[in-house]
């Protein structure tokens, strides 16, 4: 029975078992937002339309596959599932292609799909692509199991084309592996015919493909879909490509080793399976894993389920200072109401912290008009929303802002035609059958739209795209009453350091300041009057203010020089006097 038990086949699967366990709870515990963002990123439709738009393209009627799939990353732990499901797949098919090749060791099936969930943790790595990848082994399994040589040329005859219709560029991955598998198998002089056929084969269906069937640009025609990321881990997918053909090479070159390495399965395979596997897990963790990204991520699924505690949370817990971070950040006090009170108890950037500058990127464009929005700048938050869908493509998150914005600038055809396409989605359908109900309310009663999106404006001003004007002072020219834009333009003199337009802001604003004035404006004010000699007898300030002031005064006057600032940040360090002198 104990050997039963432990038979090498239950002990492959208990090892198989365990690594995926582990590869699955990697994916969901460590980048659940990243799975959630790569969902963000694009819309899958149940329409024909979309479906057709696919298939005129090499590559591109398998992206169609992985869009279906990364829609469920809508639930992150399902996301994880369906990538683990994924990872299994194509260590059966590597598997079952090198036991077939006579390479019988199982590491060599696991290191490719510990190359993957290396490439998994990049923002610019596509789940789709290993759908590519598994058709590519799917093919060559089936080319394995024909014996005859002329036999596997007929197949790979009929079968090129439509691989390179389905994968794109990976088919070359495909020819790699049929070119040196018939080149192994070569014993006289003339079967150098059989590769060189391969090759004459697949490039005349190239040009054929070029010239006469898809008629697309030269870069667009071959260039997708090899793997599209950053160069920090460009290395990573190229050698995950090339995986196959170079251990085939390798397994030439070196049989003993190659096809005898972790064949028996003892407790030294065991044992050294298992410190392998773990480096390869911690060298993914800390090499592949970038943390801080992640961190940022969260803030983003915090902020659209308007979670802002948890926004708030996650930027103090923030190591150093990211722009996206402190821009969420002030997003998030300004929600809560605590912008121009609990402004520098995080770190700050000066303004450039309440907005992203505009850029022509994937993340700046999808991020970046969350502040217009919420400040009811409603044609610059549609603007952002549709260069959002311009760079990622259409995008849930786009087409909900741009209906927003639309019925809120009374433009319902508009709003319509965007809802509609979200009715069309499996998430997001119930949103926009309830945003319909609005339209149809708004059109039968013109009264409850100003009543739900109640800042109108009704004079026409410019956004400057290159520098970080949030355009405060036009919006509250139109809309006194916007007590969000009026928090912005407060934030954005005081990180600007601006006293005197502090004090004009203080004394032209009488009915929002009655009272004892008190938090980061009475310290602006307070140091206003030190700096200029003036006494502001309009102002009234908190007794408490002017007391911490004098004690900040003494303290800056004995501690000067380079550590004066760290000498006076644990007891003023969340003050405006701190922020004023030190940054």
């Amino acid at each position: 029975m104990f050997g039963k038990l432990f038979s090498e086949r239950h002990l492959l699967l208990l090892a198989s078992g365990i690594f995926f366990v582990l590869y699955g709870l990697f994916l969901g515990i460590c980048i659940p937002c990243h799975l959630w963002y790569f969902e963000q990123t694009q819309l899958f439709s149940f329409n024909l339309d979309y479906l057709i738009g696919f298939l005129a393209r090499p590559g591109k009627p398998l992206e169609y596959l992985g869009s279906f799939l990364v829609q469920f990353f809508y639930y992150p732990w399902l996301g994880a599932f369906l990538l683990t499901a994924v990872g299994v797949l194509l260590f059966i098919l590597i598997r079952s292609c090198l036991k077939k090749l006579n390479i019988l060791g199982l590491l060599w099936s696991f290191l490719p799909i510990l190359g993957l969930l290396m490439l998994q943790t990049n923002l610019h790595y596509s789940s789709v692509y290993s759908f590519h990848l598994i058709v590519v082994l799917l093919c060559f399994r089936l080319y394995l199991e024909v014996d005859n040589q002329w036999w596997r040329l007929a197949g790979f005859t009929f079968c090129w084309p439509l691989l390179f219709w389905l994968v794109g560029a990976y088919a070359f991955v495909f020819l790699a592996l049929c070119f040196l598998v018939t080149l192994k198998e070569v014993q006289k002089l003339p079967h150098m015919l059989l590769p060189l056929g391969y090759c004459l084969l697949s490039f005349g269906w190239l040009a054929v493909g070029y010239y006469g069937v898809f008629q697309l640009p030269f870069d667009v025609f071959l260039g997708y879909p090899f793997i599209q990321m950053d160069q920090s881990l460009y290395g990573w997918g190229i050698a995950n490509l090339l995986y196959l053909p170079a251990l085939l090479i390798v397994g030439w070159l070196v049989p003993l080793q190659i096809r005898k390495a972790w064949l028996a399965w003892n407790f030294k395979t065991i044992g050294l399976t298992v410190v392998l596997l773990s480096v390869a897990f911690w060298g993914v963790s800390h090499y592949g894993l970038n943390k801080k990204q992640e961190l940022i991520l969260k803030m983003d699924y915090y902020v659209q389920q308007e979670q802002w505690n948890k926004v708030l949370e996650l930027g103090k817990s923030y190591p150093g200072v990211n722009q996206l971070v402190v821009y969420y950040t002030n997003l998030a006090l300004s929600k809560q109401g605590l912008l121009t009170t609990q402004l520098f108890d995080y770190p700050q950037i000066g303004s450039k912290g309440l907005r992203l500058r505009w850029e022509r990127n994937r993340l700046a464009s999808l991020l970046g008009g969350e502040v217009f929005y919420q400040l009811h700048y409603y044609n610059e938050a549609f603007r952002w929303a549709f260069e959002s869908s311009v760079s990622n493509g259409l995008n849930p998150r786009a087409l909900k802002r741009m209906a927003q914005t639309s019925l809120a600038n009374g433009h319902l055809e508009l709003a319509q035609k965007y809802v509609s396409l979200l009715e069309e989605t499996l998430f997001y359908r119930n949103w926009a059958f309830r945003f319909r109900e609005q339209i149809e309310q708004a059109a039968s009663t013109p009264l409850l739209r100003i009543v739900n999106y109640p800042f109108q404006v009704h004079r026409d001003f410019t956004s400057d795209i290159r520098g970080f004007d949030l355009k405060v002072d036009e919006l509250l020219q139109n809309c006194p009453e916007n007590d969000v834009a009026f928090d912005y333009c407060t934030a954005s003199l005081l990180l600007d350091k601006k006293l005197e337009e502090l004090k004009e802001l203080v004394l032209k604003n009488p009915d929002r300041f009655s009272g004892q004035l008190d938090g980061q404006l009475a310290e602006a004010v307070l140091l206003y009057q030190n700096l200029n000699g003036k006494s502001l007898d309009e102002i009234q300030v908190e007794p408490a203010v002017y007391r911490r002031f004098e004690e900040f005064a003494r303290a800056l006057s004995r501690n000067r020089g380079k550590r004066a600032a760290y000498q006076l940040e644990a007891a003023f360090g969340t003050t405006f006097w701190y922020y004023f002198y030190f940054y």
